[in-house]
Order: structure tokens, then sequence, then C-alpha cells
């Protein structure tokens, strides 16, 4: 229930006892195991192919997805060259 508005009112300058307008917002809750308050997603809404009502409907629920879509391309060319070369000279005096 973290930064939902519960209530807003307007108060006069000179009476700040009774307000001039006020607005309550009441929201369906539930409670979950530790005892603490959550907004209820649930609704009764119908469905569009078979036009009976659902009783539990979920809706405005959040979803976050998260795609990878990075790319990576590795070339490598490689080459060698391998010599032996023994040279023996042979003087003769």
């Amino acid at each position: 229930m973290n930064g939902k508005v519960k209530s807003q009112s307007t108060y006069a300058q000179n009476d700040l006892k009774n307000p001039i307008s006020y607005t309550l917002n009441y929201y369906k809750l539930q409670n979950d195991l530790n005892g603490q308050k959550k907004l209820s997603s649930t609704v009764a809404a119908v469905d569009s192919i078979s036009g009976r009502v659902k009783t539990n409907a979920e809706m405005g629920k959040e979803v976050e997805i998260m795609v990878d879509v990075r790319e990576q391309v590795s070339t490598s060319i490689s080459s060698s060259v391998e010599l032996n070369l023994d040279v023996t000279s042979f003087f003769l005096l």
C-alpha cells in the first residue's frame, strides 16, 4: 500500500476541524500470511469469448520482462609458417 492515497481533504483557514471538501479512496485489500495489507487485483469481468462473468479475473497486474538481445560475433584468421633448415658448409683447403 505504499504510495496509495487514502484520503484527501481541504480545510478553511479558520476551521481546521471541519473539511470543506473530502475524498476518501476505498481499496480492495487482502491480508497475506504476515498480516500485511496488499492490494487485490481480482475483479468480476466478462469473458469476451464466452460472454460469462468471471468473478476472479485479474486486472492491473504489472509484469516486468527483460529480454537480452545482445549479439556477439567472433572471427579469427591465423596462419603460420614453419621452416626447418640445416646448413652445413665444407671448405677444403
